[in-house]
């Protein structure tokens, strides 16, 4: 560079972000126009509800096969928007191979709305396995399940920084 002029360098962006988003996703229930991917579709606009008879559901995300990296998924952090009909008591699990579950988080007093988990487990599958309703005569609604992690199979998501055309 020539004398006196100043170069802005940068580091790589190298925070956790969701992970999770658009990802396969599996529940043990579904009730009318309440697809599990709607719970990772990135929308607080839709949402995934359980079937009403049952206090044990689960719902997991398949965060796909790393094999550049050959291991599983670095998580760092879980959030949650329930709806009014959350979860009291649930376990967070993960897994490798979607059969052997191992438990990371358990909360056994859930107050529902948004919840922010810093968790820290490697794995490939994560599961939010429900045993107490709040609300007894529904199911159970999630807004949204997002888990955080790096170098995903979904890649994180470009700033272009402010948009210097808005509102013009």
């Amino acid at each position: 560079l020539p004398a006196g002029q100043i170069q802005n360098v940068m580091a790589a962006d190298d925070s956790p972000y969701v992970i999770s988003t658009g990802r396969m996703v599996y529940a043990s229930s579904s009730v009318g126009n309440s697809d599990p991917a709607y719970a990772v579709d990135g929308s607080t606009g839709t949402r995934w509800e359980s079937a009403w008879n049952d206090n044990t559901e689960w719902i997991y995300v398949d965060l796909g096969k790393v094999t550049d990296l050959g291991k599983n998924y670095t998580i760092n952090k879980v959030t949650f928007n329930w709806e009014a009909s959350y979860a009291k008591e649930y376990k967070i699990q993960v897994s490798n191979d979607e059969e052997n579950w191992s438990d990371v988080y358990v909360n056994s007093d859930c107050k529902g709305g948004n919840e922010d988990l810093n968790i820290t487990a490697n794995a490939r599958y994560v599961r939010v396995y429900m045993t107490k309703k709040a609300l007894e005569a529904y199911g159970y609604s999630l807004y949204e399940f997002e888990v955080y992690g790096k170098d995903g199979v979904t890649k994180r998501p470009v700033d272009y920084g402010e948009n210097l055309a808005l509102n013009k």
